[in-house]
């Protein structure tokens, strides 16, 4: 397809703004209409990130020319290694740009320095500078990208280039923060990916699993050495050796570790990157045995000692995996409540059927473990595996009509019955077999119809057209007539017509 138009480009326009690429550089008065905004941050941004480009250009160029033919070329071939990172393709890169053979730490110094540029055009990208606001997410996640410029410079040419770059970004206005400096403190430096930190989160993760296998986290693979936990009812205690490889640069650490927990959100830790096996063991066995023996102050003691004063905690990990641990705490904790919660609520049960039907009135507490513990019964019903029984679907909403027990989670309980309708119908099979889940399925759709429940059920809606699509076309016959009474009742149900 040969081109049959000739296209000009009008200089310094832009496709989503009458200022052309003024909306990127300055403060061209577009917005989305937050009164009493501004965008004079634009600038002060832009000059930031070419004043950090311009430091990392020359620093990059003298130290490639120790390792690499041609610096930029390399660079711009970069993008062949991305795409594939086998280590067959990492041979074949070097072997092309490399002045010499090199050792594997002078290999990870170079796949920094590509790691280096490869920022330094990603943190121009453009909704960095479209949007409002210097301290929302498409700009916090260009400054990721700077950040983690600095952060490879320090570690490959010496240099310390963020406390500038801090100064520079002061000079941001923000319309939410007093400035850009203080919303990338806030916003972004906690954001930092280090071995140290995948290596922390290794550490609390291994807390809360039996046999803590190896982990990949993001572009980092931990490998572990030695691993042992210690329980003591709530409190645990786990210590291990692990090595983090980055699977971009290469570059691998050893780590050793200890971390405490003492119940709920308490948890107390330390790691190094320094410590010689033999300390490790030694630490590992004072500690472990002053653990054993219910000191829990020895062990905190013992590992300040061998550690130093820095700790972590939940605080220290990454955002999504925090809160994903936490879950997992909330979870213990919730499962302890709810166990006790049915206590109270069977050995109460009789007496709470004997007050309705007296016409007396319910206890407030004893209503809301009702709440409690039918509302959990009505989860567990839709998220087991197989079929539950429909009496104790019955009992359930008997039982909630009985003491006025209102549904918690209208959405939680609407999304539950409506994958667990869908999955059953992807079950069903063209045979005699099927019709008891068909009824099953019908039914359940009554009974929640019943409580109040308005299930998503379009896929299901869609499945079960497919499938009966026979029997519309008269393609199909029924086996008998419990086959298509259970067939039209679902479909009933379902509101899709069957013929």
């Amino acid at each position: 397809h040969p081109p049959t138009w000739e296209v000009q480009i009008h200089e310094n326009s832009s496709w989503s703004c009458v200022h052309g690429v003024e909306r990127w550089r300055a403060d061209c008065g577009c917005n989305s209409g937050k009164a009493g905004w501004n965008q004079q941050w634009r600038k002060p941004l832009r000059e930031a990130l070419d004043w950090l480009r311009d430091k990392l250009a020359p620093l990059f160029e003298r130290e490639g020319k120790r390792f690499l033919r041609d610096p930029w070329a390399a660079r711009n071939d970069y993008i062949s290694l991305m795409l594939d990172r086998s280590d067959e393709n990492v041979r074949e890169f070097f072997e092309k740009h490399a002045r010499r053979e090199m050792s594997e730490l002078e290999q990870v110094a170079v796949l920094r320095l590509m790691e280096i540029q490869r920022h330094a055009i990603l943190m121009y990208t453009s909704c960095g500078w479209f949007f409002d606001e210097i301290s929302g997410i498409e700009t916090n996640q260009i400054l990721q990208y700077a950040l983690r410029t600095i952060d490879y410079s320090q570690e490959v040419f010496g240099v310390d280039l963020y406390p500038e770059f801090l100064k520079r970004l002061s000079k941001a206005p923000s319309n939410v923060m007093q400035s850009g400096a203080v919303s990338f403190e806030k916003n972004v430096v906690p954001t930092r990916v280090t071995m140290e930190r995948v290596a922390t989160h290794f550490a609390v993760s291994s807390l809360f699993e039996d046999n803590p296998e190896d982990l990949d986290l993001f572009n980092y693979k931990a490998t572990v050495d030695f691993f042992d936990k210690i329980e003591a009812g709530t409190p645990k205690f786990a210590a291990g050796r692990l090595s983090i490889f980055s699977r971009i640069s290469h570059a691998e650490k050893t780590f050793c570790y200890a971390v405490l927990y003492l119940g709920q959100q308490h948890v107390i830790g330390n790691i190094s990157g320094s410590m010689h096996k033999a300390t490790f063991d030694e630490m590992y066995e004072r500690t472990s045995k002053a653990f054993r023996a219910a000191n829990l102050g020895d062990v905190i003691g013992t590992l300040q000692e061998y550690f130093g004063p820095d700790k972590f905690s939940l605080s220290s990990l990454f955002s999504d995996e925090k809160i994903q641990i936490i879950q997992a705490i909330t979870e213990t904790s919730l499962d302890a409540g709810e166990s006790t919660f049915r206590n109270v609520f069977n050995e109460n049960y009789q007496l709470m059927s004997a007050l309705e039907e007296a016409n007396m009135p319910m206890l407030a507490s004893w209503r809301n473990i009702a709440t409690y513990v039918l509302n959990a019964d009505l989860v567990n019903f839709f998220e087991e595996e197989d079929m539950g029984e429909l009496r104790v679907l019955e009992r359930i909403s008997e039982d909630m009509k009985r003491w006025n027990v209102k549904i918690n989670d209208l959405d939680l309980l609407n999304h539950l019955s409506g994958q667990r309708v869908f999955h059953e119908i992807d079950r069903i099979n063209m045979d005699e077999s099927s019709v008891a889940r068909v009824n099953w399925i019908a039914e359940v759709l009554k009974k929640v119809k019943e409580m109040g429940l308005r299930p998503d059920i379009w896929r299901s809606q869609n499945m079960f057209y497919l499938i009966t699509k026979g029997y519309r076309k008269d393609q199909w016959v029924f086996l008998n007539n419990e086959w298509e009474t259970a067939f039209s009742s679902l479909a009933t149900m379902l509101k899709v017509r069957l013929k």
